[in-house]
């Protein structure tokens, strides 16, 4: 049984649009175990996603004893999708045969070669196509790529058989979750435009809430 750790994204929307990564590794190398390791704040994210066997949450802020990271086992195999040093830490910290992530500027290619045994190098995105003309998850793909050459991945896409707890059929209105925020406020479409989306759908029947479960309109 091959064991595999995951270390997600801390922000919602883009551990959302990377999740197909764990469902793409945990189908490359089946039979696995998959450990996913989050920020607190995404552990129930991740626990309802059948393909993900455990999750580990932490505080980014907080490091763990040696005794700690020594309980989890050895693993087979890390994937790394953060930028953060923190995250390079606790890969190394892990007891693992072979690791991956991605170069950037908190990451440099010298901790890359010493931490990695294989990356997503920076000069990658010097790829027009790829970084202008392709999706976020496509460019998320770049990962696992490195150990399925074969993998595409253009959006995310879900299933019920790969939700742990399927929820209850519906007996009211349907309902709609919107995800506002963003990391940079260039990314951001504006509260404004959110709520003329969400007033043209209530008006359509459908309830709109937020990611709170309240109504936004």
């Amino acid at each position: 049984m091959i064991r595999l750790a995951y270390f997600a994204q801390d922000l919602i929307g883009d551990a959302l649009v990377w999740v197909n990564q764990i469902k793409a590794l945990a189908a490359h190398f089946a039979p696995c175990e998959v450990t996913v390791f989050c920020p607190k704040g995404l552990a129930e994210l991740f626990e309802c996603m059948a393909f993900c066997d455990k999750v580990v949450a932490y505080d980014p802020t907080t490091p763990r004893s040696e005794d700690d990271v020594k309980s989890f086992g050895r693993f087979n195999l890390v994937v790394n999708t953060r930028y953060d040093a923190d995250s390079v830490g606790r890969v190394e910290a892990l007891d693992h045969a072979a690791a991956y992530g991605f170069e950037n500027v908190d990451i440099p290619e010298i901790v890359c070669r010493r931490v990695y045994t294989g990356y997503v190098p920076l000069s990658r995105w010097d790829d027009y196509h790829l970084r202008r003309e392709t999706s976020v998850t496509e460019q998320g793909a770049e990962i696992v790529r490195l150990l399925d050459k074969d993998y595409h991945c253009e959006f995310v896409e879900f299933g019920k058989s790969e939700f742990v707890r399927e929820a209850p059929e519906p007996t009211d209105a349907p309902r709609i979750v919107f995800v506002l925020g963003a990391s940079d406020p260039a990314k951001s479409w504006g509260l404004d435009n959110y709520l003329e989306v969400a007033r043209f759908v209530r008006d359509r029947g459908i309830i709109v809430l937020d990611i709170d479960n309240r109504c936004m309109v």
